[in-house]
C-alpha cells in the first residue's frame, strides 16, 4: 500500500467515526449497499467522499501523492471489501 501509515489511520478513523455517528459499522453499512444493489467500490468511495466534504476537505491532499488506485487499496483494507 502506497498510502503512508499516518494518512491511513486518519482516514480509517474518519470513516469509522462517520459510520458510528450514523449508527452503523462497516459490516452493517456494506450490507445495506449490497441489499440496494450497489457495488462495494461505490460503498468505499461513498465513505471516502462522506468524510471528505465541506470547506476543509481534509483528505484532498491525498490525490497529490496517490493515484485513485492507491486510495482504493487503502479503502479496501479499511472497509474489508473486494
Amino acid at each position: 500500500m502506497k498510502m503512508n501509515l499516518y494518512d491511513y489511520e486518519m482516514l480509517q478513523k474518519a470513516i469509522l467515526d462517520h459510520l458510528h455517528k450514523a449508527g452503523y459499522n462497516i459490516q452493517s453499512a456494506s450490507d445495506v449497499y449490497k441489499l440496494q444493489g450497489y457495488s462495494m467500490m461505490r460503498f468505499r468511495w461513498d465513505m471516502f467522499h462522506a468524510v471528505n466534504v465541506g470547506p476543509k476537505q481534509q483528505f484532498r491532499y491525498l490525490s497529490k501523492y496517490l493515484k485513485d488506485d492507491h486510495i482504493d487499496t487503502a479503502l479496501r483494507k479499511i472497509t474489508n471489501t473486494k
